[in-house]
C-alpha cells in the first residue's frame, strides 16, 4: 500500500463519508429540484443508482452522488444547467473533457464540499446509450500521477441501457426521478449478483462492464 493509498483508507475516504451522511440528502433535493426548473431529464448513476433500488437510498459506503443525463436532453443546452445549479447553491469543481468535450465530458460540483458529479450519456438507438469514464493510465497510482506522466486520464467507452423514461421512486424519505432501465443498467456495470453487497467489489469488474478502451483518446482535467 502506496503513502497515498493509506492516507485515502485511514483520512480521505472516512471524512467524505461523513460528508455524504451529512449532506447527501439534502444535495440531492437541491438537485433534484435544479434540475426540475431546467427542464432536464436525469438519473441517478453507477453507485447512487445501485443504492436507489436496492437500499431505497444512499449505500453506506458511498461518499458522492453520481448523476447521468443525455446529451440530446438539455434545453438550453449546458448554460441553462450550469445558471439552475448555480442558483440551487452548488459550486462548480473541475471537468473531465475529451477533445474539449465534443467526445465525452464529465461534470464535478460540490455542495457544501460533498462532490456531486454529473456524467454525460450518448443516446445510440431506443433505450441503448453510450457512456464514458476516465480512469489513471496503467501504471499509475492515482489521477495526479497519470495527469503528471501522461497528461490526462485514460478513456473507456460502453454501451448500457438508460431510459430517458424514469419514474419517482422513494429514496432516502424523498422522491427522486429513477430511469425505468434502471435494473439493466446495474446488470451491465456491475452484474447479474447486484442485489447482493460485495465489501470486496473493485469498480470495474473485469468481463462484467463490456467496458472499451480508447486509447486514442485522453480526458483533459479543466478548473
Amino acid at each position: 500500500m502506496t503513502l497515498s493509498q493509506f492516507w485515502k483508507k485511514i483520512y480521505s475516504n472516512p471524512r467524505r463519508i461523513r460528508r455524504r451522511k451529512r449532506y447527501g440528502l439534502p444535495a440531492m433535493i437541491a438537485f433534484r429540484d435544479a434540475m426540475k426548473k431546467a427542464g432536464i431529464p436525469w438519473s441517478p448513476v453507477y453507485g447512487t443508482l445501485l443504492g436507489a433500488i436496492r437500499e431505497k437510498g444512499f449505500i453506506p459506503h458511498d461518499d458522492d452522488i453520481d448523476t447521468g443525463v443525455w446529451n440530446d436532453a438539455i434545453p438550453g443546452g449546458l448554460e441553462n444547467l450550469h445558471r439552475c445549479l448555480e442558483e440551487a447553491g452548488f459550486t462548480y469543481a473541475h471537468s473531465l473533457l475529451v477533445d474539449g468535450g465534443q467526445f465525452a465530458r464529465e461534470e464535478t460540483w460540490k455542495w457544501h464540499g460533498l462532490h456531486v458529479d454529473i456524467f454525460f450519456f450518448d443516446t445510440i438507438e431506443g433505450e441503448r446509450c453510450k457512456g464514458y469514464m476516465f480512469y489513471p493510465f496503467k501504471g499509475t497510482s492515482n489521477y495526479r500521477e497519470s495527469n503528471k506522466l501522461y497528461g490526462g486520464l485514460r478513456v473507456v467507452e460502453f454501451e448500457v441501457p438508460f431510459s430517458k423514461e424514469t419514474e419517482m421512486m422513494p429514496f432516502d424519505g424523498i422522491e427522486i426521478p429513477v430511469t425505468k432501465s434502471a435494473e439493466g443498467f446495474v446488470v451491465a456495470r456491475y452484474g447479474l449478483d447486484w442485489r447482493t453487497p460485495d465489501p470486496t467489489f473493485v469498480y470495474p469488474r473485469p468481463g462484467v462492464s463490456g467496458n472499451v478502451e480508447r486509447p486514442e483518446k485522453l480526458a483533459v482535467k479543466t478548473v
